[in-house]
C-alpha cells in the first residue's frame, strides 16, 4: 500500500508536457443532393485547440469555411497564407490541396 501511494506521489510530481490535442469534428448536416446522384452536402464544425495545426491535406470537394471564434491562418496550394478571424469566410474557389491550417 505504501508503494502506491509513493508511486502515485512520483507520477503527480512528474512535469508533464502536453501539447495540443488533436482536432474536434462535429457533424451537424449530411443532405443528398438531389441534382448530383450519388454527391452529398456536408456541415461540419471543426474546433482546434490553441496553437493546434492540421497537416497538408486536400479536400475532393469544394469547401466553405467561416469562423465562429479564434483565428486560423489558411492556404491554397500555390497560393498566400490567409489569417481570418470571427466572422471571416475562406473558399478555394476549387477543389485543391490546403496548407495544414494553424491557430495562432
Amino acid at each position: 500500500m505504501t508503494i502506491t501511494k509513493l508511486a502515485l506521489v512520483l507520477v503527480c510530481l512528474m512535469p508533464v508536457t502536453l501539447g495540443p490535442t488533436e482536432a474536434k469534428v462535429t457533424p451537424l448536416l449530411s443532405k443528398d443532393l438531389t441534382d448530383f446522384p450519388g454527391k452529398e452536402g456536408l456541415m461540419i464544425t471543426v474546433e482546434y485547440p490553441p496553437g493546434g495545426s492540421d497537416p497538408i491535406h486536400r479536400h475532393n470537394a469544394h469547401a466553405f469555411v467561416y469562423v465562429l471564434e479564434g483565428s486560423i491562418v489558411m492556404q491554397v496550394r500555390g497560393g498566400k497564407e490567409v489569417t481570418l478571424t470571427p466572422g471571416q469566410t475562406f473558399s478555394p474557389e476549387t477543389p485543391r490541396a490546403l496548407g495544414g491550417g494553424r491557430l495562432d
